[in-house]
């Protein structure tokens, strides 16, 4: 402050906020000068492993789970509105070689690359395949590449650092039980063929 007659306050946050408070005489109380960062979402992990954070759902809690997700800690979630236990999948899905597939979710800041693995040269219909093969990866992304090139990015472990976007963003691919795809998997649709042809 150039003006010496300016009391100020810095205060950093366990969270990671950044706030600058100024005194205000006439009103006996901090005003806020300054904040960083402005949107909550931009905090890493906001919503903790395996949600989504979304800075303009005012109504609502900015934490939403993944489709096949629910709160970690259910409590600190709906009581609290703390979302920074994150999510884990419903109990009792089946996610190797069961009918799974993938449910899309639109316009997100695509979670952490630290865990993802970039293939380079293969169509979203690959990048699909790809991804069910391999038991552990929960989700799939197209990877943004230029001049006309083609690729994917498949995560291994737990989605950090998702974040709704208003205007832009990228589709993520997220892996499902057959059960959220609200279609049968195949043994059941042939069996249920086999039965109505039977009788």
């Amino acid at each position: 402050m150039f003006d010496n007659s300016i009391i100020p306050r810095i205060v950093v946050q366990q969270s990671g906020f950044f706030q600058v408070f100024t005194w205000d005489n006439q009103k006996s109380e901090w005003k806020r000068y300054w904040s960083e960062p402005t949107n909550q979402c931009d905090n890493y992990g906001t919503c903790g492993s395996n949600g989504n954070c979304d800075s303009l759902n005012f109504e609502d809690f900015r934490c939403t789970c993944l489709p096949g997700f629910e709160p970690k800690f259910p409590h600190d979630w709906y009581e609290n509105r703390d979302g920074s236990g994150g999510c884990v999948r419903k109990p009792g899905v089946s996610l190797c070689g069961n009918g799974e597939g993938f449910a899309k979710v639109e316009g997100l800041k695509i979670p952490d690359t630290s865990v993802a693995i970039p293939t380079r040269g293969l169509s979203l219909e690959e990048c699909e395949k790809e991804c069910l093969r391999n038991c552990s990866c929960p989700a799939y992304s197209v990877l943004e590449v230029r001049n006309g090139g083609s690729g994917c990015l498949a995560w291994h472990g737990n989605l950090i650092d998702i974040q709704k976007l208003s205007d832009q963003g990228q589709d993520l691919f997220v892996r499902v039980d057959v059960v959220e795809l609200g279609t049968p998997s195949l043994p059941l649709y042939f069996f249920l063929y086999d039965l109505i042809h039977v009788y």
